[in-house]
């Protein structure tokens, strides 16, 4: 028995260390206060264990953070996508690292520089001008406005009209006797007549009075679905030019435009009485580009305009101009609060003299339209032969209208030949001409090149940029989580 008990009661090697430390660390615990001169330890508030113990535990956890970043980090090295990068870390050999350093380096430059070039290019904003050619069924006929060579502004003078709606309305009547014939022609069927209440008037800059047809702004667009002068527009015009008229020109000036603008800055083209004008019109449609392209179309805002063109930015800048010195606006300028109509003297003395002095500075800014629809003429003629047309009083007697026509038929024949104006319009082909400019270096194209460069030079692709963006991600998350591990660990 006393063997046994000897026995049972004898400790293990291991038992008797993990003794000998329990022993160790409660002296340690003990005798701490007294070392301290009397204050109380920290250990006393921390749990019974041994010092390595917490040594490690603490050690392990403020290297978590770096810990993690370096597995990742390896991973990252081991399994990249850029060629080559692995040689760099996983080569013992100190020369084909500088190699492999020096073969990136020299890659990512050139590729660095590839860059740089396409970007320069791109921000250029280069084009191309792409034309192409629609045959549609039908094409719209332009407007068109008729000026005459006689200025207004001397029998404005003796006028006893104070408002230039009066003046306006006396023109409209003028017209009636200017205006003979105009209708659309529709082969052996019966033509479609316009009248005076088809047009609409305003002066020009040199007081000329201008009547514009097909303006499409009270009635629809008239539309030509057949080729041929058989098929297009005829106007026949009296001249009346009064034999004490100083003007040295005897005709009309034409102007073709698209609808909704007003041909305030353009000639036009000219007629003649007693020939027959033929007009070949060519249709064609331009497309610019905006900003930040050199053209910059429709790159200016209008107060008074809701749609931009070049023609509104102009009649826009003479409005204010004109406003600015007569305080008043001419009756065909948008309408602008607090600016009444000028009146027939102001007009006279204010309005059209400001009007030339701002043509003739030529310091408005008006970019190009990013749509218009262009109205090219070509023009050919032929003698008017009117004693064909006889007896004029049974099948055309509208050209035996105006009343200081003569009776007898000679008389007529000269009358028409020095008075009378004829133009047929019309198209030649149902052809439209599209011009459109198109960006040569777009977006897309940087990206295709950059890419390029990147897969060529460096092996690399997108996917590699969204690794090293992972590999960031991955950086922070394990940083910010070490910190937080380190936070908790103090707090114990």
């Amino acid at each position: 028995m006393p063997c046994r008990k000897c026995c049972s009661m004898a400790k293990s090697p291991v038992e008797d260390i993990r003794s000998d430390s329990d022993i160790s660390v409660e002296r340690e615990e003990i005798l701490l206060p007294s070392n301290h001169n009397g204050r109380v330890s920290n250990y006393e508030q921390i749990k019974q264990r041994s010092p390595d113990e917490n040594v490690v535990e603490t050690k392990t956890k403020e290297d978590y953070g770096r810990r993690k970043i370096r597995e990742v980090t390896n991973y990252y090295i081991s399994h990249c996508t850029l060629h080559g990068f692995h040689y760099v870390f996983d080569t013992k050999s100190i020369l084909r690292k500088i190699l492999w350093l020096s073969i990136l380096a020299a890659a990512g430059g050139f590729f660095f520089k590839e860059v740089k070039t396409s970007l320069y290019q791109y921000y250029q904003y280069p084009f191309t001008t792409m034309s192409t050619i629609e045959y549609p069924k039908k094409l719209p006929f332009p407007a068109i406005t008729v000026c005459d060579f006689n200025d207004v502004r001397k029998s404005l003078l003796s006028s006893n009209a104070s408002q230039m709606s009066n003046i306006i309305k006396a023109s409209l009547k003028q017209l009636n006797n200017t205006l003979l014939y105009c209708a659309l022609r529709h082969g052996y069927k019966r033509p479609s007549v316009f009248t005076i209440d088809d047009f609409d008037v305003f002066y020009s800059s040199e007081g000329q009075t201008c009547f514009t047809f097909n303006s499409g702004k009270n009635k629809s667009v008239i539309y030509g679905d057949n080729v041929g002068p058989k098929f297009g527009l005829e106007f026949i015009l009296n001249v009346q030019q009064p034999p004490d008229n100083d003007v040295r020109e005897s005709g009309f000036r034409f102007i073709l435009h698209q609808q909704n603008d007003l041909p305030l800055t353009r000639e036009g083209f000219r007629v003649s009485p007693g020939y027959v004008t033929y007009v070949d019109v060519h249709l064609a449609k331009e497309k610019n580009l905006p900003y930040p392209y050199i053209t910059n179309c429709g790159g200016k805002s209008l107060k008074y305009f809701k749609d931009y063109s070049r023609s509104n930015c102009y009649l826009e800048m003479l409005t204010d101009h004109v406003i600015e010195r007569c305080n008043c606006r001419s009756w065909f300028m948008p309408e602008v609060p607090n600016a009444s109509t000028c009146s027939v003297n102001a007009t006279l003395e204010c309005v059209w003299p400001s009007w030339e002095r701002f043509d003739g500075r030529s310091s408005y800014i008006c970019p190009e339209d990013c749509s218009k629809t262009m109205y090219d003429a070509k023009l050919s003629s032929a003698l008017f032969m009117p004693h064909k047309l006889l007896p004029l009083k049974q099948k055309h007697s509208y050209l035996t209208r105006p009343q200081n026509i003569p009776n007898d038929t000679k008389g007529i024949m000269d009358y028409i030949m020095e008075n009378y104006v004829v133009v047929s319009l019309y198209f030649d082909e149902l052809r439209l001409d599209i011009i459109e400019q198109k960006p040569s270096y777009g977006f897309y194209r940087l990206v295709g090149d950059v890419g390029g460069q990147l897969g060529l030079v460096l092996g690399a692709s997108v996917i590699t940029l969204l690794e090293v963006t992972d590999l960031f991600i991955m950086w922070v998350y394990f940083w910010l989580k070490g910190k937080a591990k380190n936070r908790s660990s103090k707090r114990k």
